[in-house]
């Protein structure tokens, strides 16, 4: 499955779910009428994307550098094994009030990888029980490290959840869908079509 195949996927779920969840759009009156234009922030980028960000060290360091963007109107959450920095009071739309992070921010998301092989053995990180969440606000994008050694294990995803799937600050509502967000690359030492604009 392509990265393209993916991102539509994503894209498609949304307009399935922003059907259903009409009341929350503040931005149409009509939710059969919403549209991309009316969901993305920078029509030529996808929804959520990662990139490797540009200060991802080309000297041989034992980290690379990625950004995840919030090309959406909406607020996102993913896990995080611990609170970003430079975070602002955050009103979501449904009032609660959280911590957001900013493009200033740092964040420690609880990334995962697919193997590159099928039948592999799943590995990677090795979270703790005890964690937190992000929340990544509209048109907002955070920094966040990821150790190169990890990248051999296969293609590196993030689970997030957008803000109108939510029973209230914490709860997720129930059977709700798992949104992914992937970066694939084959070359480390060739980040050129990967990184952040």
């Amino acid at each position: 499955m392509t990265l393209m195949t993916r991102m539509l996927g994503v894209l498609l779920a949304c307009y399935s779910l922003s059907y259903l969840a009409g009341g929350v759009l503040s931005q149409t009156n009509d939710p059969k009428s919403l549209r991309r234009e009316d969901i993305v922030i920078r029509r030529n980028r996808p929804t959520i994307y990662l990139c490797a960000d540009h200060k991802t060290d080309k000297n041989g360091t034992d980290v690379i550098w990625l950004r995840i963007y919030n090309n959406t109107i909406w607020t996102i959450r993913f896990g995080a094994d611990r609170t970003g920095t430079s975070q602002k009071l955050l009103k979501l739309s449904s009032g609660s009030r959280v911590a957001g992070l900013t493009n200033e921010s740092v964040a420690f998301p609880r990334y995962e990888f697919e193997p590159s092989e099928t039948g592999a053995k799943k590995q990677g990180p090795m979270w703790g029980d005890v964690g937190t969440v992000s929340w990544l606000p509209s048109n907002t994008s955070a920094s966040f490290s990821v150790p190169r050694g990890y990248f051999k294990l296969g293609t590196l995803f993030l689970k997030y959840k957008y803000e109108w799937e939510f029973t209230g600050a914490v709860a997720d509502e129930s059977y709700a869908p798992v949104h992914r967000v992937y970066f694939g690359i084959a070359d480390l030492g060739d980040l050129s079509g990967h990184l952040c604009d």
